[in-house]
C-alpha cells in the first residue's frame, strides 16, 4: 500500500508596496555648483558717505549745559545695526564697529558701549510705511507652523499624535517697505497658489507688481492677478505647455 502525500497548502503571503526611492539631483555643473556654495559664505558691507558725513553732529546754536553730544543719531543707529544683525553685546560691537572704521580709513571714532546702550534708549528710528493708495510691488510667501498643545481628552483616550500637525501661513509684504499686507493661516493641503488669490484680495491699493516662487506657477493664481490689474508678475518661467498658455493669456488680458 501506498500512502498518499498530502500537500501542505501554502500560506498566502503578504504584499508590502515598495518603499518609494527619493528622487536624486545629480550636480552637473559642478564647477558652478561649488563657486555658488562658497559665495554663500561671502559678506560685503559698506556705509553710506552721509552716515559718515554726519558721524559727528554738527554745532550749532549756544552751548548748552553737561555733557555735549559727541555722536549723531545715525552713527548710534549704524552701530545698532551691526548689534542687531550679528547679535553681539554691546562690548564686541563696539570693538567690531572700531575695526570696521579702521578697514575703511574713515578717520572717525566710534562711541563706547555705554554710550550706545544709554543713547538706544531714547534713540527715535523713523520707519518707512505704505500708504493705501499707492501702487506697490508686492512679495508673496508662506512658511509652515507647528500645532502644539494637544488636548487633554484626546491625549487620555489616544494618546500623544506620532504624526506631526503643521498649519500654513502665507503672507503678502510689500517690497518696499517690508510691511505685511495681508495673512491667511490654512491647513498644510491648500496649495500657495489658491491662498495667493485670497492674498491679492486682501492687499490693500493697486499693485504694480507681484513676485513669487514657482508654487505660485497655476492659471487660478494668473487669473486673479489679471482681476486685480497686476501690471508685472514675477514667477519662475513654467516648465509645461499648460502653464505657458495660462502665461500668455494673462499677457494678453493685461495687454487689452
Amino acid at each position: 500500500m501506498t500512502k498518499k502525500r498530502r500537500h501542505a497548502k501554502a500560506k498566502p503571503t503578504k504584499r508590502t508596496a515598495k518603499p518609494k526611492r527619493k528622487a536624486t539631483c545629480r550636480v552637473r555643473n559642478w564647477r558652478a555648483y561649488n563657486s555658488q556654495l562658497v559665495q554663500r559664505g561671502s559678506i560685503t558691507l559698506w556705509i553710506s558717505e552721509d552716515v559718515l558725513a554726519n558721524w559727528h553732529p554738527q554745532p550749532g546754536g549756544s552751548r548748552q549745559r553737561g555733557g555735549q553730544v559727541l555722536y549723531s543719531d545715525q552713527a548710534i543707529a549704524c552701530l545698532l545695526m551691526l548689534r542687531a544683525v550679528f547679535q553681539l553685546p554691546y562690548r564686541q560691537t563696539e570693538g567690531l564697529g572700531q575695526s570696521l572704521m579702521d578697514l575703511l580709513e574713515a578717520g572717525v571714532t566710534v562711541p563706547d558701549y555705554t554710550t550706545v546702550c544709554k543713547r538706544s534708549a531714547d534713540l527715535a528710528v523713523s520707519l518707512p510705511t505704505s500708504r493705501p493708495n499707492e501702487a506697490k510691488h508686492i512679495v508673496v510667501d508662506s512658511t509652515g507652523l507647528k500645532v502644539y498643545g494637544e488636548g487633554e481628552w484626546k491625549v487620555r483616550q489616544h494618546g500623544y499624535s506620532k504624526r506631526r500637525t503643521w498649519l500654513k501661513l502665507h503672507l503678502s509684504v510689500d517690497e518696499a517697505t517690508q510691511e505685511i499686507q495681508a495673512a491667511v493661516l490654512t491647513e498644510a493641503g491648500v496649495d500657495d497658489a489658491e491662498a495667493g488669490r485670497q492674498l491679492l484680495d486682501d492687499t490693500p491699493g493697486p499693485i504694480v507688481q507681484v513676485s513669487g516662487d514657482g508654487t505660485y506657477d497655476k492659471r487660478k493664481f494668473y487669473d486673479a492677478c489679471a482681476a486685480r490689474r497686476v501690471e508685472r508678475i514675477a514667477v519662475p518661467p513654467p516648465t509645461q505647455r499648460a502653464h505657458l498658455a495660462a502665461w500668455q493669456l494673462v499677457q494678453a488680458t493685461l495687454a487689452a
